[in-house]
């Protein structure tokens, strides 16, 4: 299912109309809440709904951050591409997803772990993938704490970040984007496979 904003105003339930959706939507497995600009607490209420969801969308929304609001727990592919989103902390209420699997976060102005007042984000060991690609990576401390962040991380993409745009050798001598990559594979030793 797709809704985007014009098809969605009020997410409000009664408990028959719930139990309702609950058995309407029982076999879909992807759902795709994209360019409504509802807030994330009542996107992640709507998840509820979907008892067999696995697969959500919730690309331009204009997210800044995530509010502590929970998604539906049988989630393990959320795509959150095309937002404000600006650290990984600000993504804290995904960490309690079990069975995350896959997190896209591909063009969002991620620049930085954590948020000032905000506790490094732990998820599970199920995160094999995630897509930082077309975000604002500048520092290497960044990628050396993503082992941290995701410790089950096998597949990164990263293209297209600030950071290898401008990179040097120690001697000054100019290093190319692949220079890079080979830098990241070289500080995240676990991953089998990098963009």
């Amino acid at each position: 299912i797709e809704a985007q904003w014009h098809t969605i105003r009020d997410t409000s339930l009664s408990e028959a109309e719930r139990t309702r959706c609950l058995q309407a939507f029982k076999g879909i497995t992807s759902l795709k809440l994209e360019d409504n600009l509802l807030p994330w607490a009542d996107l992640a209420l709507l998840t509820h709904l979907f008892p067999s969801v696995t697969t959500f969308s919730a690309s331009s929304n204009l997210y800044t951050s995530l509010t502590q609001h929970t998604l539906n727990p049988t989630i393990t592919d959320p795509t959150l591409e095309d937002n404000h989103l600006t650290s990984l902390s600000s993504l804290a209420c995904l960490t309690t997803l079990p069975n995350l699997n896959r997190l896209i976060l591909k063009s969002n102005k991620i620049s930085e772990i954590t948020s000032p007042n905000a506790s490094m984000p732990v998820f599970s060991n199920t995160v094999r993938e995630v897509d930082l690609s077309f975000n604002e990576i500048s520092t290497w401390a960044f990628i050396e704490q993503l082992v941290h962040v995701f410790p089950g991380l096998q597949s990164l993409r990263v293209s297209q970040n600030p950071l290898y745009q401008s990179l040097q050798a120690p001697d000054g001598r100019s290093l190319t984007a692949d220079d890079g990559y080979m830098l990241t594979i070289a500080r995240l030793g676990q991953l089998k496979t990098l963009n």
